[in-house]
């Protein structure tokens, strides 16, 4: 079926359709990426790296870059506050319960490495978009606009405008 409906997007369309491994659905961990993956040509369909859903999912960001280098069709930059996944794990938190409980923190305050994060992107000559996307719960009082401004501030101080 993703065959199908890839090969169809692309033919009829000109469209590259993109999986985005996110936790919590169904394509979430490396071996169903790869299963998937397996089954669909390449030039049909592609990824969307986010980092914190990988690592979220204990997938390594930066070895999924290497690994998936070929199919990467864009990226999304997120990160990780460590403690409070550890939390979640330990206490087996759905999805929604983790973003509630701020699992994701704007870009440079958490876990990944966005240094070396670029870095791999060089190395692989990257030259898609990358999209800064933060889970939050606005119910929580935060302030996706402060959040987004905390992560373009890092990544300008990285180098990145």
């Amino acid at each position: 079926m993703e065959k199908d409906i890839s090969k169809i997007c692309y033919d009829q369309y000109g469209l590259k359709p993109t999986i985005h491994p996110h936790a919590g659905t169904y394509i979430e961990y490396e071996n169903e990426l790869d299963n998937l993956l397996n089954d669909v040509d390449y030039k049909y369909l592609g990824v969307c790296l986010d980092t914190a859903h990988l690592h979220y999912c204990g997938i390594d960001p930066y070895n999924a870059i290497e690994k998936y280098s070929s199919v990467i069709e864009h990226m999304h930059f997120k990160d990780v506050n460590q403690s409070v996944l550890e939390m979640v794990h330990k206490d087996s938190l759905d999805f929604n319960a983790a973003v509630k409980n701020q699992v994701f923190c704007p870009l440079g305050t958490g876990i990944i490495d966005f240094e070396k994060i670029i870095k791999l992107l060089n190395n692989i000559n990257y030259d898609g978009y990358a999209t800064i996307e933060q889970d939050i719960d606005p119910n929580e009082g935060l302030n996706p606009i402060d959040y987004a401004k905390k992560s373009l501030s890092y990544l300008k101080k990285l180098g990145l405008n």
